[in-house]
């Protein structure tokens, strides 16, 4: 590396644990509205909703209770996209003094297993 250059990060993708891939994409796809890739497996899969992508790994890596953020343009319009399909909500959207500015809303979803993720936040 020359001095004085820096590394672009070009992104960081998540990987959670499953216990039932099949479940855990059903419920990405169905009702949070992601897309399969279209290589994925009973094993390990991928995810991905516009630029943001979760890798689903069964039974390997990661550890129950894992928390994901995500940017999103409008966590209020998200919510009620959420309700409407039914999905797990923890709660509505809330300001936070910690978020950017003190104005990005945070709303909480379960996934399949009860987990609190992803936290979706304006941007």
């Amino acid at each position: 590396m020359s001095e004085g250059k820096r590394i672009h990060f070009e992104n960081a993708t998540p990987i959670l644990r499953v216990e039932d891939m099949s479940s855990a994409v059903k419920y990405y796809v169905e009702v949070l509205g992601f897309v399969e890739a279209d290589w994925g497996n009973d094993k390990f899969s991928n995810v991905s909703r516009d630029d943001a992508g979760i890798y689903l790994v069964r039974g390997e890596q990661g550890h129950p209770g894992t928390w994901v953020w995500v940017g999103v343009s409008d966590a209020q319009a998200l919510y009620e996209e959420f309700l409407v399909k039914g999905a797990r909500l923890h709660h509505a959207p809330r300001n936070y003094s910690w978020a950017l500015e003190g104005s990005a809303q945070n709303t909480f979803i379960r996934d399949v297993f009860s987990r609190r993720m992803p936290s979706f936040l304006n941007r």
